[in-house]
């Protein structure tokens, strides 16, 4: 994050943010196995507007935040489901995979709070709070089934809104 403060009270900041959760399930009985695995992540770019309340004691400063950012989300899904030989080995017959790959980019806003510490005059102690609106639907992209690529859009609704709280140092040039 690099923040540009031109007076006392206003400041802007350009911010670059990514994130990403996979999880993976199977499951094995006698003749089958299943397996699921799904990942989705964003990386967002915001460019924040601050305004700086009158100093609280000790150097500490409140302010109230509003941004605009673009998002780049993707999902990404693989499902292999095959028919074991027997229930010793783990040879298999596929009987189906299918792997999925989504990418949307989407613009959204975000309000936020903070407080900014004085600590020295050059390194200051940084907390804020920020929710941010960010609900995207469903993805398009494909799905890849035995060899064969298809155009496909995601049955799930996806919903990147959240909050935020971050803490930190900020090194003052």
């Amino acid at each position: 994050r690099v923040l540009y403060r031109y007076d006392r009270d206003f400041s802007v900041a350009l911010s670059v943010a990514g994130y990403a959760k996979q999880i993976e399930t199977s499951y094995r009985d006698v003749e089958t196995y299943l397996l699921l695995q799904r990942k989705v992540g964003a990386t967002d770019i915001i460019l924040d507007v601050a305004y700086y309340f009158s100093p609280l004691l000790y150097g500490a400063e409140l302010y109230a935040e509003v941004g605009i950012g673009k998002m780049f989300a993707y999902a990404q899904s693989y499902t292999a489901e095959d028919k074991l030989k027997s229930a010793d080995t783990l040879t298999v017959t596929p009987k189906q995979r299918s792997a999925g790959d989504f990418k949307i980019s989407k613009w959204f806003v975000s309000v936020g709070t903070g407080i900014d510490i004085s600590i020295t005059s050059w390194l200051s102690l940084k907390t804020e709070a920020r929710y941010k609106f960010a609900p995207v639907g469903r993805l398009d992209g494909e799905l890849k089934r035995f060899d064969q690529t298809y155009p496909y859009t995601t049955t799930s609704e996806f919903d990147f809104s959240s909050i935020l709280v971050t803490s930190g140092l900020c090194v003052l040039f």
